[in-house]
């Protein structure tokens, strides 16, 4: 790959990185056959191209790649509301035309739950992301739950992090501020236990803008 000196040093500095990467991966790879591992990283590189393109300040530039970061590991950009998961009569919002100021449904035909649970709490997904749901309870209390928004950490091992269907109901029940709105990644908080299903000790911990 040549480096051309009219490029932006930033571009000309990915693709020395490119092409060094590529050597690693492959160091008999001739740039024209296929290689699997040098075809990602040429990949990259096009996107990254495309970016350089587009004339970006530097904090255009990090904003930017934010976005395309959450959008390539399918994160909505947007936090998530109850607004996400359609028409669910008691529970929807009432929505006002700003111009008319008229009363809109959401939808007319009610939303269908993914499943009911054993103490009859409807669960209803997000198509927006599929690791949330709505639970809607018998009494009519309803709230937001992440299944990916709570990380349990083996304190005695911190490299060991796992998922906790407990890990969610404790968190869920310290943080009642944000239960009818999520930003995934955004809200992520940490469990540090010993063991399941009892933890010592919690601290949360969000993590802005974390991928």
């Amino acid at each position: 790959m040549e480096i051309d000196k009219q490029k932006s040093p930033i571009l000309q500095w990915a693709e020395n990185e490119v092409k060094l990467a590529c050597h690693h991966e492959n160091p008999d790879w001739d740039g024209k056959s296929f290689d699997y591992g040098c075809a990602c990283y040429q990949s990259a590189l096009v996107a990254f191209e495309a970016l350089c393109g587009v004339g970006h300040s530097e904090n255009s530039w990090y904003e930017t790649v934010h976005i395309l970061e959450r959008l390539c590991h399918n994160l909505p950009l947007t936090p998530i509301t109850i607004h996400d998961f359609g028409y669910i009569p008691g529970v929807s919002p009432e929505m006002v035309d700003p111009k008319t100021g008229a009363t809109l449904a959401l939808a007319r035909i009610p939303a269908t739950p993914a499943w009911e649970s054993e103490d009859g709490t409807l669960n209803y997904n997000c198509e927006r992301n599929s690791g949330i749901y709505l639970k809607v309870r018998p009494d009519g209390t309803h709230m937001i739950s992440d299944v990916n928004r709570v990380v349990c950490v083996n304190i005695e091992c911190l490299d060991d992090a796992y998922s906790s269907g407990t890990g969610n109901m404790i968190v869920n029940e310290m943080f009642r501020s944000v239960s009818h709105t999520i930003h995934p990644k955004t809200d992520t908080r940490y469990i540090f236990a010993h063991s399941l299903p009892i933890p010592l000790w919690a601290t949360s911990i969000p993590r802005r803008w974390s991928i």
